[in-house]
């Protein structure tokens, strides 16, 4: 299974975080950061499987 690099996760998430933002919905931001969170969780996991 393919991982994202930390520049692409991180690019994807401030893309998030501006859209939400624009929206102007405080759900569509914290959903926003939810997501990123968990993405960033999924990340550091499978860079740690891969040391």
């Amino acid at each position: 299974m393919a991982h994202p690099s930390r520049d692409e996760a991180s690019g994807a998430f401030v893309t998030r975080m501006d859209a939400a933002v624009h929206d102007g919905s405080r759900n569509s931001w914290l959903r926003a950061r939810r997501e990123a969170q968990a993405q960033l969780a999924l990340l550091l996991v499978g860079n740690w499987e891969t040391i």
